[in-house]
């Protein structure tokens, strides 16, 4: 895989928990369940990409 990548560092991340904290975001923020449904998944990534910042 290295040659794959060439000189690329990988970081692996723990993902779990992510959706859980995103509904409670989208709780806080009063999105409808419609709005919820919608962006779960984008609410996700913005939990583990903001926990990757905080970590480096």
């Amino acid at each position: 895989m290295g040659d794959l990548l060439g000189d690329l560092d990988l970081e692996f991340f723990d993902e779990r928990l992510s959706s859980y904290e995103a509904d409670r975001l989208m709780d806080e923020a009063g999105l409808s369940f419609q709005e919820k449904k919608e962006k779960r998944d984008a609410y996700a990534a913005c939990v583990i990409l903001q926990r990757f910042f905080d970590k480096v």
